[in-house]
């Protein structure tokens, strides 16, 4: 896959007010609105220039942290019915600058080339390298911190890297 470029600005269709930004692979258009309670906030759409679906959840983890910063967070509801849209491979995501949302995790645990396995050798998970330019600068100890983690939890942690020992 190749590098994923910073967004430059860019242009969308149609008259709609907001920002677009393009880079070589995604466009993302960023429309600031207000709440029911007078809060101001942004609706993104984020889509694949080639329109096919997305869901590589590090991509849309570094669309974030370049458009809206490392330390925002916006979340992607399943809509009721009666509010859908769904008319193409469109991701929409909301973002309330400077909000903690009251769920999701409340700790920090990333890795890569960890492989986890049950008592019957079975894989439980598994999760891929970073690219280069996207490794995080604490792997290594986030790499630590989630192998104790498992293996305080009965479980076998495989593949760690060559720097790691198991």
């Amino acid at each position: 896959m190749p590098k994923l470029r910073p967004f430059e600005p860019g242009v969308g269709p149609g008259d709609e007010e907001g920002l677009y930004f393009l880079n070589n692979k995604y466009q993302v258009f960023i429309r600031t609105m207000t709440d029911d309670e007078g809060v101001e906030h942004h609706m993104l759409s984020i889509k694949r220039l080639d329109r096919r679906p997305i869901m590589d959840w590090r991509d849309l983890q570094w669309i974030k942290n370049q458009l809206l910063g490392p330390e925002e967070e916006m979340v992607q509801i399943f809509p009721a019915e009666s509010r859908l849209v769904d008319t193409s491979n469109q991701y929409w995501f909301f973002h309330y600058p400077g909000r903690r949302w009251p769920f999701g995790s409340p700790d920090r645990l990333v890795t890569e080339g960890l492989s986890v396995t049950v008592g019957d050798g079975a894989s439980y998970s598994q999760q891929r390298p970073f690219a280069p330019q996207h490794r995080p600068g604490d792997l290594a100890e986030q790499q630590e911190k989630g192998r104790q983690m498992l293996l305080s939890n009965g479980f076998r942690a495989l593949g760690m890297t060559a720097e790691e020992p198991l």
